[in-house]
């Protein structure tokens, strides 16, 4: 059973690891600080949709922030600061991605 500390936890080392910060993560998500921290700290739980934002933004499937043992984090880095904007156009860039991957992996199947 998945619980909310461990899907905190997935939140918080590839939040942490990709190099965004609580306000970064809770302004894209359009939640408070303090509500992004109780749910990485597994103290309240976080919105499916908001779930599927993250996920966009990591550029990971759903399940990865779901796994007990999640995969080895290549952390990316940022010569400067993010901007919403920035953020905004990397979560949008990573769906398009993932869904062409879905899309090759579909086509090959049939």
């Amino acid at each position: 059973m998945v619980t909310s500390i461990i899907i905190g936890r997935n939140i918080s080392k590839y939040r942490v690891a990709y190099g965004y910060t609580l306000d970064n993560l809770a302004t894209f998500l359009g939640i408070e600080c303090q509500q992004l921290s109780n749910c990485e700290n597994g103290i309240s739980n976080i919105s499916v949709i908001n779930l599927n934002k993250i996920a966009d933004l990591l550029g990971v499937e759903l399940d990865e922030l779901l796994a007990k043992n999640t995969r080895s984090i290549l952390a990316k880095t940022h010569s400067q600061p993010l901007t919403d904007i920035d953020i905004q156009s990397i979560a949008e860039f990573n769906r398009i991605v993932l869904n062409y991957i879905k899309m090759n992996r579909l086509m090959g199947s049939l």
